[in-house]
């Protein structure tokens, strides 16, 4: 799982989270990024950042891992994605952590009698 707290550090630092009367943390106000859609026949109806191909979790769990800042995220792996279509993800995943969560499980399932190395092959046709 990753690490919340840069999750909100994220979204406090961009004015997009706020306190509950019990003092939980929740996602408030708007992003200036495109919206988060679902269509079926695009990523299986994950939630994606509308006009791309590029999941919420492509985006969010990077950013959330330590693998790269925002400003990397948008600068050299989705040149075509603003900083506020980050945030907008960001701001979904807030609100759908377990759909999201769900989703990155799924993906990083091995389906049974996958092929995923060389010793997973039929002996025939190793080398060697």
């Amino acid at each position: 799982m990753p690490d919340t707290t840069v999750l909100w550090g994220l979204l406090a630092q961009e004015r997009l989270c706020g306190e509950t009367d019990n003092g939980h943390l929740m996602a408030t106000g708007a992003t200036e990024g495109r919206s988060i859609v679902r269509t079926e026949s695009v990523l299986g109806g994950d939630p994606r950042i509308d006009g791309t191909r590029i999941g919420v979790h492509h985006v969010v769990f990077p950013i959330l891992d330590g693998e790269y800042t925002i400003d990397q995220l948008v600068s050299v792996t989705y040149p075509d994605l603003s900083e506020g279509d980050v945030l907008s993800a960001l701001h979904y995943y807030a609100e759908h952590r377990a759909e999201v969560d769900a989703v990155r499980e799924d993906n990083d399932r091995i389906p049974e009698g996958a092929i995923t190395g060389p010793d997973d092959l039929p002996a025939d046709h190793r080398e060697g």
